[in-house]
């Protein structure tokens, strides 16, 4: 009975309630409702289970990171919280989405400084095996899951481990932007609204792409942004020889200045300028049936929809 999946961090004295089906509107609430620092889209992860902190472990450029486990989309994130000011704020990127069951529990093991994790396919998960126990290790191979995702007042920063691509990281065809907000009711999750309240998520463009001096980081300026609920970056960064379509998910609560020159940028003003054709965003695959089962599987879709036009889950018809 919450819009979407929260991440919180827990404080004394706030509140992180929720609006009631049952009682709805009688509800008697000690406090105001306390909105998270990140919020997980449904279709990302429709039930978190658990963070893991990987302090100490040996795990590559992702030792001391935060993980997030996912049930229903069995799946391994990444979190990112902003390293200061208020209010809080984040974002998530998926590292590993092949699991075969849903993912609940995680721990480092001190005496190889793996991550393991185990998980049993629950109610809504889209896992082929009943039960799994996995160990998570770095292969050694160039990592493009951001370092850093972070919002800024002009833009987007990612920041990686390696090099990027200059050709693929500076162009503007490389990625696309949108954003939407929830609504928080009595019904079960949310769907997606405009930033001015209407049903649906607003497409913003990327006016510029700027790789950093030592070409591990690109800020991308983005004309109009605002605080929201969700804001879904898509990019493709790496060589021509291993490049992927890649997500992060951002919850942007303050508009912080974007100083590029402490960020390790040579350029010290942003770009905001519309480009013709910013907003094409990277090639996709041609449309197949295949295609769709992959989609389908990695955003857990059948964790809110049905196949054979049986009762969904969620009754929102803006999900």
């Amino acid at each position: 009975w919450v819009p979407a999946t929260p991440l919180h961090i827990i404080r004394p004295g706030e509140y992180y309630g929720f609006q009631p089906s049952k009682v709805k509107d009688k509800a008697v609430h000690p406090a105001p409702i306390v909105d998270p620092p990140l919020w997980i889209p449904d279709f990302v992860n429709h039930a978190g289970a658990r963070q893991v902190w990987l302090r100490g472990a040996k795990m590559g450029p992702r030792t001391d990171s935060r993980s997030h486990l996912g049930s229903t989309r069995p799946a391994l994130f990444k979190v990112y919280l902003d390293p200061d000011g208020e209010p809080r704020q984040g974002a998530i990127a998926p590292v590993i989405d092949d699991f075969t069951t849903g993912l609940l529990d995680g721990r480092v093991n001190p005496q190889d400084g793996f991550l393991y994790v185990a998980g049993l396919n629950i109610w809504g998960s889209v896992g082929k095996e009943i039960r799994g126990l996995y160990r998570v290790r770095p292969s050694g191979d160039p990592c493009w899951i951001p370092e850093e995702v972070r919002s800024l007042d002009k833009g987007i920063l990612l920041r990686f481990a390696n090099e990027l691509d200059e050709g693929i990281a500076a162009s503007l065809a490389s990625y696309t932007v949108d954003r939407w907000n929830y609504l928080r009711t009595h019904n079960y999750g949310s769907g997606h609204y405009k930033l001015d309240g209407s049903p649906g998520q607003d497409s913003l463009p990327v006016a510029s792409a700027y790789l950093s001096m030592d070409r591990k980081a690109v800020f991308l300026g983005i004309p109009d942004m605002k605080p929201c609920d969700s804001l879904r970056v898509t990019y493709r960064v790496a060589s021509p020889a291993a490049s992927v379509i890649q997500e992060a998910y951002l919850t942007v609560r303050a508009l912080r200045l974007a100083d590029l020159a402490a960020l390790g940028f040579a350029n010290t003003t942003v770009d905001l300028a519309i480009k013709a054709g910013a907003a094409a965003g990277p090639d996709r695959p041609d449309p197949s049936a295949a295609e769709g089962k992959v989609v389908a599987t990695r955003f857990g879709c059948i964790g809110c929809h049905s196949t054979d036009g049986s009762k969904v889950v969620n009754p929102d018809p803006n999900m």
